[in-house]
């Protein structure tokens, strides 16, 4: 859609990059969380937080 709108293919590749900007530094943060947690408590921590998740009620899709 953004190629069709603008014909820009740096304009296509900058609307997949720039998202996943955020993801870096998370997972430096994240990488160096898990190094200074007991992993026992680490595993019980994300399967709660997986079976939180697993209980909420999924976002509806809105129609394109």
């Amino acid at each position: 859609m953004v190629y069709r709108l603008t014909g820009s293919a740096l304009a296509l590749g900058a609307t997949w990059f720039l998202p996943l900007l955020p993801v870096i530094p998370l997972t430096l943060l994240g990488g160096a969380l898990t190094d200074r947690v007991p992993s026992g408590g680490l595993v019980i921590l994300t399967q709660v937080g997986c079976s939180c998740r697993r209980w909420t009620p999924d976002r509806p899709h809105r129609a394109a």
